[in-house]
């Protein structure tokens, strides 16, 4: 199998926007700037060398990606590459029936000439995996060796330009990058490159990476590697709504460790939590109100709920107790215990 691009490792925009005469597809995390699409050129306009398209831009060749029998020509922003229209206009992606050959009065394929408004570095890397035709049969490299920003520009690319299953292998390379990982290793990477891995993995609606990276997030914060608010900062960026969930439990089961430490939590974290516990006390005030109105006002035997005041009394009691700090975290994690343990009442979990 051929080897990886010996591209220098760096750090790339999230996404790029796709200009041409194609339909427009943008990612979510793309910052777009309209601009007309080009238009079809006419025969007198094909372009045959690299030349100024304007008086500020000087086109020139790719390194790897020019070939004399190419038959389409793509300009990403100043670099040129002459490709084979019959390997990029696969059936069902972006690019197919849209490359019509046209010839001349003599018979010559005349070489179509499109505009893209997006890195030639992505669009190189999306080149050499579909000229490498491995990704159909086999895993993308060993995890060991694999260049993470390649494969996010592959399935960058082939997401937008309609490749699934190019976008697949991609991603699958991906995960199986971050699986393979220690503790250590992981937690070395870049902050802006696992956020970038985990809105591809939302934008290709690929679990498998999601879960991955999110499963990483929980073993470290159940092993006291990082701080929970690390982890919540992170899920907020991201829309991870479960790690999110998962990250606040932990900080009311373990209270007593992240209160004491100054400047653990920020402002955002604190008044989130502090509105919970606003709600929950509403809750309990007003659950409270509603049993005691029960229990004077409807015989025990035509009360189904009845059965249930004891135990609803008995969380009350608690809740309320003095030896309770009014502490938001430990009233929190109070609560949080008691429901757990008498496994009740699991919509008002949610509220933590």
């Amino acid at each position: 199998m051929a080897t990886l691009l010996n591209v220098p490792q760096m750090q790339l925009e999230l996404a790029f926007p796709i200009e041409s005469c194609l339909k427009r597809q943008y990612d979510s995390d793309s910052e777009v700037t309209p601009v007309k699409s080009p238009k079809r050129p006419r025969t007198g306009d094909v372009l045959r060398s690299p030349r100024a398209t304007s008086s500020s831009t000087q086109l020139k060749w790719d390194k790897d990606y020019v070939f004399s029998s190419g038959d389409l020509i793509l300009i990403a922003r100043n670099t040129t590459f002459k490709v084979h229209s019959d390997l990029v206009a696969l059936p069902g992606s972006a690019f197919h029936d849209r490359f019509k050959h046209r010839k001349e009065p003599g018979g010559e394929h005349i070489p179509l000439a499109y505009t893209l408004d997006i890195s030639p570095l992505h669009l190189r890397h999306f080149f050499w995996a579909l000229y490498n035709p491995a990704y159909i049969v086999q895993p993308a490299v060993s995890p060991r060796n694999l260049e993470l920003d390649v494969m996010l520009n592959i399935s960058n690319v082939a997401h937008g330009f309609k490749y699934p299953d190019l976008d697949t292998w991609a991603l699958d390379a991906v995960e199986a990058y971050f699986d393979a990982m220690d503790h250590e290793r992981f937690l070395s990477q870049a902050v802006a490159r696992l956020e970038r891995a985990v809105k591809r993995a939302a934008l290709s609606h690929h679990d498998g990476l999601r879960s991955c990276i999110v499963n990483r997030w929980k073993a470290l914060l159940e092993a006291g590697l990082v701080p929970p608010n690390t982890v919540v900062t992170f899920a907020d960026r991201c829309s991870l709504h479960d790690l999110r969930a998962v990250a606040f439990y932990h900080i009311l089961t373990k209270g007593e460790h992240v209160w004491s430490a100054v400047g653990y939590l920020d402002w955002y974290h604190l008044v989130d939590l502090q509105s919970g516990r606003r709600r929950l006390h509403a809750f309990w005030k007003e659950t409270k109100q509603q049993l005691l109105d029960l229990d004077a006002h409807i015989p025990h035997r035509c009360n189904p709920l009845l059965e249930r005041l004891p135990l609803w009394v008995d969380i009350l009691k608690k809740v309320e107790s003095n030896t309770i700090l009014d502490d938001p975290l430990h009233k929190l994690h109070a609560i949080a215990t008691i429901l757990e343990k008498r496994k009740i009442a699991s919509n008002m979990r949610c509220t933590l």
